[in-house]
């Protein structure tokens, strides 16, 4: 019946409602179609209404089987396709419909998935638009509509499709849809109005403008304003269909779950998330609806209303929802109903909505008041909240719907009770709202009991009750503490609101806050110490004092809360809870109304403190004291006698200074009292005195005479620390005493112990110097200052550990000092903490500044004084730092720093000490800024002094000067002087010139261009001084003079005149040459970097170096007239005079310096004869050298020059002559050898060519460096016998002979490692020594005798000549060793001389092979791993590493990589020398020795060198173990011997890294590598597999294409009609990552052959060490074998082995299996037995 009502009442107002919609909808888009959609609707209406046709419709509605198909907000919820139906409707409609807009609207009716309905609408869109993009607005789309009829006609389609897509799960999909939706909406342009009759579109629209999406929403609600431009529009359009989208939210809302959705596709997740967006859209169309339409008026809107009514009666006001389980939901229907609620009291509704909402809030409010016990989700409280007072609030009569005490206040409580269920943020600010919106009857009533207020007191109980539970639980503190304020509010509502509502408003009040709030509430808050709860409801009490009808029940509360705060005294815990509160109510000022508490509890403390004395008694009483006076405890008398009682506890002071403070009289008496006690007395006396100094807030009032005295006689025991604890006190402002007595303090203080053990005068020192005081006491301040700074500096010798870290090169650059505080010291802790509050404080005044840097400077510098000079650098460096660290927190700027350094150095610093300081300073300044600081004649003798002391000493203080360029001029003047002025005995002043000159040099290599008149006048002045000062012209000429070899405005008459005057020399023969002047010349045409043992040739040819040539043939011409004069004496039998050997050596030096110039500077000059005459000299200063060598070996004494000097210069010209722009082919017995010069250098360099090969200079230079390399191997030998002998005398003698020809051994091996040819050479010299019968041992025994030196058996390795004279034979030995000629004799042979080593190789080839040919050959013992593979005995311990050091066990290695990299790939010595690597598994073992100081990149990803450490760049990657790379310092020897083992050893490697932690350190090495090492590792192997013929033994046939652009091999074995192709990758990282194989193509292969060859294949790429041309050669016979009928080896599963190449051969005599002979060997000497690996058979029995 109900439904019949409301439908006749709608058919009957259908006239007027059809005409106000008309009106309405007049300027719509589709206007007139709309206005003849409403007649007709409404004539419709009205038969319907007649006939009862509105409950058919309804019936017909909800039958499943009907062909209209219903569309709900519960998204899809047909139970027939659509598809079926999209067509059909269409072309009812409009005709035929586009082919593409058919199959789109299938697609978005049937598929599931996201992406594919998106691609759908998108598709649709595009078939009914054109040229429409994603990023066109609505409008801009729907204006390129290709007809409206097409629009039309998919319209039934679209929108059953659109309903259902409005459900969909993804935001996106929907958003979609509603604007395509918009788009057609505006093109149907008046067709519109036929769409919305004969479809459900606007149910759908609706629950778009209603999506949980905001973006959904937002463009469902654009599409909807631009369809209907006004808001009466759109209300219109509501209304005319408000009962379609009613009907559809009811059915919606009626469903409890996913499990009554029609729809069930998809997973669990899936349908909730359809049910929820279903149930939440459905829930904001209600609200939607209610909106939109209650304040339209018309009959629509009327009949929208009843309709309206009628949804809230069905679905029982939301009641499913707001019970249901689903929070999100809930708090959607609480929104829902609250704004229904809202909307009831709104003026703007019309009177339908009014009554009809109206008519709903009773029942609301039964269902909503209800929730306050049901709801317990945190989340969701906020709108249960907000629907709760929202009902209150707007509708105070709804209370009338409900039992309030039985239905809302046991709820109410409980909720409370529980701590609101985690929402305490909310609920506890709700409190007050509702309690003001409550019925006051249900919080004034009495109970059963005749309580008052029982309503108020049961709910604030609760809340208690619920505070009690919250901060039971430290987690849930917050919300205890929000918790609070509804206590506090709660109680003041109700004594100040609802009391007065009463007739008992005083026993309400009492009953309240005595009852309750004292005796429950703060028991609890004071049991539990929380002092926020006693503070708030202290101020509750407060504010209720002032209240007529509350005085009494708060002076019953005050009165209890004392009786409580008393009793609680009694437990410790409590009575500081108490004590605690009453200061805080002190401190607020808002005590008075609580002295009925605060008297009593002030007594008990007393009495507490009588009976038991304690720090915490005696502060409680001094606050007590302090804030009630004197009075409530009997008066001061008592409490000072108490107070001063022999040994009051801490804190008698403090009741003191609260005594002091209501009456100051007492003050003399206590500084009385503590005067006239004895030592032992007054410490306590004392303690007294500070602790009220510290608790007394006016310090003027303590200022007595009484009072210095006590502080004098403290500062004089302050390392007492009672003494020091008064000090502290009285620090902290100096009003109490005098100036006097504080001068006096800080004296006492200075002169005190500071050290360790003295932290009490310390601790005193630092609180009185920390404030800085006024001025007059500046000087008695900065003393004491300065004392405690002067421990601070030595105890810093014990405290901070120095660490260096090495310069990278020999550079500008010096070592980095970083110091390590291991630990605080003492007296460090309390000066940092000086600094630190010195920092914060403000600038101190001039005086006080200047007095405190004074201080500081005089103690930093008497300090120094006090440390031995050069050997306590490091020290000093430290304590400069800590010097300006001291003046910094004070803010002295770096000027007044360097100032008072300079002068406290000059009064306080001896001479011997003052350069070392002040270059520690100048680390932390600079030089500059203390050389200003000086005057000028103390500028200039410090510089003078400072500059001749050792380059490493005053480095930074040249460069500093050098820098200077107006202190430039004015130094070089002053050390060019000192050098004219010096004795010839002191080199000092030259030495300064030299210093200053090299550090100028590297600052301005043209630096002297600019002081020609001084360099001249120098020059000059020492003209009549040549003869005995020509060493000294020697070192200083090549840093003065100009680039310009004339030497130009400079030098050029004094070379003139020094080359005549030698020439002179020269040519009178009755003179002996004099070496001295001859090197004076060839310095004046050498500067500072031909000096020391750099090799570099400056040019070809120089016309200006013409006078050396003279000089030169001047010598020649000479020694050719001398030569023709001995022989015609000696032919004549005289045999002349002749010069002695020492003069013959002087002399020797000079031609070969003078020799060095000439090929620097201008060897074009020289001729052939002048090439043979150098010739002749080198092989006479050799071969004396090289006999020399035999005659110490032999342990003979040597009489005068031993030839080093001569040998030393002969090594150097080789070396000269090698680094001239042409190639050297190597002379050998066959061949005369030839230079070939570089074309770039022209005529010049052909004339030496030719001038040097008619000399036959590749012939003599054999002969020459043979000599050389002769030295170096003797020495080996002689080294060999020193060991034997065990002689420390001769051990001595050896190495300070060694350390003395340093220089000749660095040359020498300068040679062995260059680039230039020695095969010849090292081989003569090898065999030459081979073939010595005196010979301690041979010659690569001798090599390696010194390339393992141990030198911590021979000396001290402290010393850097030591280190220098070591590296360079080591150096020379590895250059021999590794040669070409003797590198086979180096890693193998055993023990045999390098002539044999060939014939030892043969012959251990042959027994090999012939062992396994025998399969009776006894395989028991097959000797250690060494021998097996060959290897030369002493290599062999020295890769052992036992007692050797790391590098040099690597020098050994990287001698094995050399030659197993010579080798070919096919060697049989190669197999052994693998094999023995992999016997003895060294590789790990070095590579973590390596990889523990390699450089890696940063990270893995590198894409060149440039990504790469400095040490991975430039390196030749063929070549990585030679000689020239190993000892090249731009190269890491880590880097080099990887490189080396991943070329010779690419398995192992590989192995290795691949099992390498971290793996991080894996990827970045494996980057690195293949940026470097495998591009030259790839292109090897490219070049070797096209070099191998792959010939089998004619089984099968193997082809192999490499592609080089590919990193790839195609081979293909063919054999017979079958065949199989495969493709070897090697990747980027190869052979680091193992190549990759892959089956291309196979023909008549099986699976499981193929799959066998593929892992034997892949076996050899990854496993072995070979190459790629080697695995594939190998896997080739493999085959052929396999073909052949060769059964494989049992222990490696191949046919060929992949080390030796041999097949199976010995055969096991019980089981007769074969094996391999390597594999067999390794087998027996893995497992320590001799039996067979398959049947356990000692090897060669048999028991058949």
């Amino acid at each position: 019946m109900g439904r019949e009502r409301v439908a006749a009442s709608s058919a009957s107002a259908a006239p007027a409602s059809a005409e106000r919609a008309r009106r309405a909808l007049a300027d719509a888009p589709a206007a007139s179609a709309l206005s003849g959609c409403v007649d007709r609707a409404s004539d419709a209406r009205a038969t319907r209404a007649n006939e009862g046709a509105r409950e058919r419709r309804l019936t017909t509605r909800r039958r499943a089987t009907t062909t209209r198909r219903r569309f709900g907000f519960g998204g899809y919820a047909g139970q027939v396709s659509l598809t079926a139906r999209a067509a059909s409707d269409a072309s009812a409609d409009a005709g035929e419909v586009d082919e593409d807009a058919a199959r789109a609207l299938r697609r978005c009716a049937q598929k599931s998935s996201t992406a594919t309905k998106a691609k759908a609408l998108r598709e649709l869109r595009d078939a009914l638009f054109v040229d429409a993009a994603d990023e066109d607005s609505m409008e801009e789309v729907a204006k390129k509509v290709k007809t409206v009829a097409g629009v039309l006609g998919v319209s039934r389609a679209w929108a059953r499709a659109y309903d259902k897509l409005a459900g969909d799960g993804d935001a996106g999909c929907r958003r979609e849809a509603a604007a395509l939706n918009g788009a057609i909406a505006v093109a149907a342009g008046k067709g519109l109005g036929k769409i919305l009759k004969s479809t459900p579109i606007m149910c759908a629209w609706v629950r778009g403008m209603c999506d949980p999406s905001a973006e959904v929403r937002e463009m469902a609600m654009v599409a909807f304003e631009k369809t209907f431009s006004t808001d009466a529009r759109r209300a219109g359009a509501l209304a005319l269909a408000h009962e379609v989208i009613l009907d559809d939210l009811i059915e919606a809302l009626k469903r409890r779950g996913p499990q009554d959705m029609i729809f069930k596709e998809g997973s669990e997740a899936e349908q909730y998330a359809r049910f929820e967006l279903s149930a939440r859209a459905a829930l904001r169309a209600v609200t939607f609806t209610c909106e939109r339409l209650s304040a339209f008026e018309g009959d629509e809107s009327d009949a929208a209303a009843s309709k309206f009514s009628y949804l809230l009666d069905e679905l029982a006001t939301l009641k499913t929802q707001i019970r249901g389980e689903y929070m999100v939901i809930r708090r959607d229907a609480y929104a829902t109903l609250a704004a229904i609620c809202k909307r009831a009291v709104d003026d703007e509704i019309t009177p339908a909505w009014r009554d009809a909402l109206r008519g709903q809030v009773p029942k609301i409010a039964s269902t909503s008041f209800a929730l306050i016990s049901s709801e317990t989700e945190p989340g969701a409280m906020r709108d249960m909240w907000e629907l709760i007072l929202g009902i209150a609030t707007s509708h105070p009569d709804a209370w009338g719907a409900i039992d309030v005490e039985k239905t809302f206040m046991s709820g109410l409580r409980k909720h409370f009770k529980r701590g609101s269920y985690g929402a305490a943020s909310v609920s506890s600010p709700s409190l007050l709202p509702l309690l003001a919106h409550l019925p006051p009857k249900a919080l004034i009533e009495r109970d059963a009991d005749g309580r008052a207020m029982s309503g108020l007191v049961r709910v604030m109980d609760a809340v208690f009750a619920g505070w009690c539970f919250l901060s039971s639980s430290a987690v849930r503190s917050n919300e205890a503490r929000d918790t609070l304020p509804a206590m506090r509010e709660g109680v003041l509502y109700g004594v100040l609101k609802l009391a007065p509502l009463t007739d008992h408003a005083e026993e309400c009040a009492t009953h309240v806050l005595v009852d309750h709030v004292v005796d429950v509430w703060m028991r609890e808050f004071l049991a539990r110490g929380n002092g926020a709860a006693l503070d708030l409801m202290c101020d509750v009490l407060n504010v209720l004092s002032t209240k007529p009808h509350a005085k009494t029940a708060v002076v019953e509360a005050w009165a209890k809360l004392g009786d409580i705060t008393e009793a609680a005294l009694d437990d410790p815990e409590k009575g500081e809870h108490a004590n605690a509160m009453y200061a805080r109510l002190f401190a607020s000022g808002k005590f008075a109304s609580s002295s009925q508490a605060t008297a009593p509890f002030a007594k008990a403390v007393f009495a507490q403190a009588v009976d038991a004395p304690s720090k915490q008694t005696f502060e409680r009483l001094a606050t007590l004291v302090e804030s009630l006076g004197v009075e409530p405890f009997d008066g001061a008398q008592r409490l000072m006698d108490f107070a001063l009682a022999d040994n009051a506890p801490q804190g008698s002071g403090a009741v003191v200074a609260a005594v002091l403070k209501h009456d100051a009289s007492w003050w003399s008496a206590v500084l009385d009292d503590a005067n006239a006690a004895d030592e032992l007395e007054s410490s306590s006396r004392v303690r007294v005195v500070t602790e009220a100094i510290a608790a007394t807030k006016s310090f003027g009032e303590l200022k007595c005479p009484a009072l210095d005295d006590l502080v004098r006689r403290c500062a004089k025991r302050s390392s007492d620390a009672s003494c020091s604890q008064l000090l502290i006190a009285i620090s902290q402002f100096f009003e109490p005493v005098s100036a006097d007595v504080a001068s006096d303090v800080f004296e006492s203080l200075a002169s005190s112990d500071l050290g360790d053990g003295a932290s009490n005068a310390r601790k005193a020192l630092r609180e009185w110097i920390l404030i800085p005081p006024k001025e007059a006491l500046s000087i008695p301040w900065s003393n004491a200052v300065g004392a405690l700074f002067a421990h601070v500096l030595l105890e810093s010798q014990h405290t901070v550990k120095c660490v260096i870290h090495e310069a990278e090169s020999e550079g500008e650059s010096e070592d980095e000092v970083e110091y390590d505080e291991t630990k605080v010291g003492e007296v460090q802790r309390d000066w940092k903490a000086f600094e630190c509050d010195a920092e914060s404080n403000p600038v101190l005044s001039p005086a006080l500044q200047a007095a405190f840097t004074t201080a500081i400077a005089r103690t930093a510098a008497a300090t120094a004084a006090t440390q031995h000079p050069g050997e306590s650098d490091l020290v000093l460096r430290l304590w400069a730092q800590m010097t300006a660290r001291a003046l910094r927190a004070f803010h002295v700027d770096d000027e007044t720093f360097a100032k008072c350094i300079v002068d406290e150095m000059e009064n306080n610093v001896d001479d011997d000490v003052t350069f070392h300081w002040l270059n520690a300073v100048a680390r932390v300044l600079d030089w500059s800024s203390l050389l200003r600081a000086m005057d000028a004649d103390r500028r200039k003798e410090f510089t003078v002094d400072a500059l001749a002391l050792a380059p490493s000493v005053n480095k930074a203080f040249a460069i500093a000067l050098c820098g200077d360029a107006a202190m430039q001029t004015q130094i070089f003047v002053s050390l060019v002087n000192a050098v004219l002025e010096a004795s010839p005995d002191d080199e000092s002043a030259e030495d300064a010139l030299l210093n200053f000159s090299r550090r100028a040099r590297a600052l301005d290599e043209a630096w002297i261009d600019n002081h020609a008149d001084v360099v001249r006048e120098f020059l000059d002045a020492s003209s009549a001084k040549r003869d005995t000062c020509s060493n000294r012209l020697t070192r200083v000429i090549p840093w003065i003079l100009p680039s310009d070899m004339s030497g130009g405005a400079h030098a050029e008459r004094f070379i003139a005149e020094l080359t005549r005057e030698v020439i002179a020399d020269i040519e009178n023969r009755r003179r002996r040459l004099d070496g001295a002047k001859i090197r004076l010349v060839a310095a004046c045409f050498s500067r500072a970097d031909d000096l020391g043992e750099t090799i570099v040739v400056h040019s070809i040819q120089d016309p200006a170096c013409a006078p050396l040539v003279e000089v030169f043939r001047a010598i020649a011409k000479r020694e050719a007239a001398e030569a023709a004069a001995s022989a015609a004496a000696a032919r004549f039998g005289d045999a002349g005079d002749s010069e002695s050997r020492d003069g013959s050596s002087a002399s020797d030096v000079g031609i070969a310096a003078l020799t060095a110039a000439i090929i620097r500077r201008t060897a074009a000059d020289f001729d052939s004869r002048d090439w043979g005459s150098i010739i002749g000299r080198l092989h006479a200063w050799t071969a004396l050298r090289a006999k020399m060598a035999e005659t110490y070996a032999e342990n003979e004494a040597v009489d005068g020059d031993d030839g080093s000097q001569s040998a030393h210069a002969a090594a150097t010209i080789v070396c000269l002559i090698d680094a001239l722009p042409m190639e050297l082919l190597e002379a050998t017995d066959s061949s005369s050898g030839d230079l070939v010069p570089y074309a770039a250098h022209g005529s010049s360099m052909m004339t030496i060519a030719k001038a040097l090969a008619n000399a036959s200079w590749p012939r003599e230079r054999a002969e020459i460096v043979e000599r050389l390399y002769r030295c170096v191997i003797i020495t080996g030998t002689e080294l060999r016998d020193v060991e034997e002998e065990d002689d420390d005398e001769r051990r001595h003698r050896f190495w300070a002979r060694c350390r003395d020809e340093t220089r000749m051994w660095i040359r020498i091996a300068d040679i062995a490692c260059g680039g230039t040819p020695t095969k010849t050479s090292a081989w003569r010299a090898g065999v030459y020594v081979d073939a010595w019968d005196d010979a301690p041992c041979e010659s690569i025994g001798a090599l390696y005798q010194l390339l393992a030196m141990l030198p911590t058996l021979w000396f001290d390795v402290s010393a850097a000549d030591d280190d220098e004279v070591l590296e360079a034979l080591r150096r020379a030995a590895y250059g021999l060793l590794s040669n070409e000629a003797l590198i086979q004799a180096a890693v193998v042979g055993l023990d045999a001389g390098i002539a044999d080593v060939a014939k030892v190789e043969q012959a251990l080839d042959a027994a090999l092979a012939a062992a396994d040919e025998n399969d009776e050959a006894d395989v028991g013992n097959f000797g250690t791993p060494a021998e097996s593979a060959g290897l030369r005995e002493d290599l062999a311990t020295l890769l052992s590493s036992a007692g050797y050091e790391p590098r040099v066990a690597w020098l050994g290695w990287a001698l094995l990589f050399r030659y197993v990299l010579a080798l070919p790939i096919e060697s049989s010595c190669r197999e052994r020398l693998v094999n023995y690597t992999r016997e003895t598994k060294a590789i790990p073992s070095l590579m973590r020795d390596i990889m523990r100081s390699m450089p890696l990149p940063e990270s893995a990803d590198v894409e060149s060198e440039d990504d790469l450490p400095s040490s991975w760049r430039g390196v030749d990657w063929d070549n990585p173990a030679s000689a020239t790379q190993i000892y090249d310092p731009r190269f890491s020897f880590e880097v080099l011997m990887y490189a080396a083992a991943l070329r010779a050893l690419p398995a192992s490697v590989r192995a290795f890294v691949s099992d390498m932690k971290p793996q991080r350190d894996a990827k970045r090495l494996e980057g690195a590598t293949s940026a470097t090492v495998s591009p030259t590792l790839i292109a090897a192997e490219f070049k070797a597999v096209s070099a191998m013929t792959f010939a089998g033994d004619g089984t099968g046939s193997l082809t192999v294409k490499p592609s080089i652009a590919t990193r790839e091999f195609l081979t293909t074995y063919e054999i017979d009609e079958s065949s199989l192709e495969l493709t070897v990758r090697l990747p980027n990282a190869y052979p680091l990552a193992p190549a990759e194989l892959v089956c291309a193509k196979r023909v008549g292969i099986s699976e499981a052959r193929l799959r066998k060859w593929m892992l034997g294949i892949s076996a050899i790429l990854k496993h072995q060490n070979g190459a790629v041309a080697q695995a594939l050669l190998q896997w080739q016979r493999n085959i052929d074998a396999e073909f052949a009928g060769v059964e494989p080896c049992p222990i490696c599963y191949a046919v060929i082995h992949p080390v030796d190449h041999q097949k199976p051969r010995l055969r096991c005599r019980q089981c007769s299996n074969t094996f391999h002979a390597t594999c067999l060997y390794t087998w027996f000497r893995t497992s320590s037995k001799s039996s067979c690996p398959l049947c356990v058979t000692p090897w060669g029995s048999s028991y058949r």
